[in-house]
């Protein structure tokens, strides 16, 4: 009689094997829930990152020279060391130069590079290789 009571009690609950087994399974979905919501969520898009590091770039380099002109597509700045700064573009880049020296490329995959500096206003115009087009204007601190 006693052997069909124990059986009775283990067949209504839980036991420490099932226990440890329902815990393993949890911790297993909860290892790979992380993965899961990654996966589920939108992918952050860099694509115009670089355009816009660039827009800053060009507006510090601005603001912080003396003395700025614009010469056959050539951005030309004369900053506080009295270095000029020239802001070109070269083949499929734009790129710095200091003193007609070096190579800093600034942004990449470029087709056209348009500048126009009107009423003390510089006027910028970029069209990348996949089409995207930018445009900004920029005023100077200084007056010239």
């Amino acid at each position: 009689m006693s052997s069909t009571f124990i059986m009775r009690l283990n067949s209504k609950g839980f036991t420490l094997i099932e226990v440890l087994i329902s815990l393993q399974i949890l911790l297993i979905v909860l290892m790979f829930l992380p993965l899961l919501v990654q996966a589920l969520q939108p992918e952050t898009n860099y694509a115009h990152y670089d355009t816009d590091q660039f827009i800053r770039f060009l507006e510090r380099e601005i603001q912080t020279g003396q003395i700025i002109s614009v010469k056959n597509q050539q951005l030309l700045i004369l900053n506080h060391q009295k270095q000029v700064v020239t802001i070109e573009k070269y083949q499929s880049v734009i790129r710095r130069q200091v003193n007609q020296t070096g190579h800093e490329v600034l942004l990449h995959h470029v087709d056209q590079f348009d500048l126009t500096f009107v009423n003390a206003q510089l006027n910028l115009t970029v069209i990348k290789k996949n089409g995207d087009r930018i445009a900004t204007s920029i005023v100077p601190f200084y007056k010239q």
